[in-house]
């Protein structure tokens, strides 16, 4: 995890770490998709959607506690662990997991000026994908992460979660609006307050796969 190229900022410092299996959506939450937890729920869509025909573009406008509501809403629906990625997480899928090839974007190895993007927002799902079948890793719209904003550790490090406390919440991915190729990279690290309602942020969701293994000793299933 962190820069491989050399080129990161100071804050990508390059470290181990080891994660559990997990689901990511292959897609950010779109439009529709929110629309459907606000009926739902009562909750309140933003209101530049509210007539909006554009039920395919990633839902923005949403604050990291709106996203967090919308991942425990989810949670109750498909009776299923629905959360924000952790930073470690998400930059693992946007490199492509255990496909990865290395590249420095989630599509590859160009830079946005090399003809990926237009520099203007997207139907999700219309981009070149990275290995693992994933879209818009890179600069569609700024992910939410659950990670509050810090320092990486020196140490290699299992299922990291990030510091206990902080001020701002981590955004990954780049956006329309940042379509310079340094924020597009897969290492690069952003921060937002998370009550910030932001035009180019929105978030994809995770959940934990439980294992299935054959006890050795017993010969009976277990789970993690």
């Amino acid at each position: 995890m962190g820069d491989k190229f050399g080129d990161g900022d100071e804050d990508e410092t390059s470290h181990e770490v080891t994660l559990s299996t997990f689901y990511i959506s292959q897609t950010e939450v779109t439009v529709g998709q929110y629309r459907t937890y606000c009926n739902a729920t009562g909750g309140r869509l933003p209101w530049e959607y509210v007539d909006s025909p554009h039920d395919n573009e990633p839902v923005r406008f949403v604050n990291y506690n709106n996203a967090v509501k919308y991942c425990s809403w989810l949670s109750k629906h498909l009776g299923k662990k629905v959360t924000l990625p952790t930073e470690a997480q998400w930059e693992f899928a946007a490199r492509g997991g255990n496909k990865s090839k290395g590249n420095k974007y989630a599509w590859g190895v160009s830079d946005p000026y090399d003809g990926h993007d237009e520099g203007s927002l997207h139907w999700v799902g219309k981009k070149q994908a990275n290995e693992l079948g994933l879209y818009d890793m890179s600069e569609n719209v700024w992910e939410w992460c659950s990670d509050w904003y810090g320092a990486y550790p020196t140490k290699a490090q299992r299922d990291p979660g990030g510091p206990s406390t902080g001020t701002r919440r981590v955004i990954r991915g780049g956006s329309y609006v940042n379509d310079e190729a340094p924020y597009s990279r897969v290492s690069d690290r952003n921060t937002y307050m998370q009550n910030y309602n932001m035009n180019d942020v929105g978030f994809r969701v995770v959940r934990p796969v439980q294992i299935k293994r054959v006890s050795e000793e017993s010969g009976r299933d277990s789970r993690e």
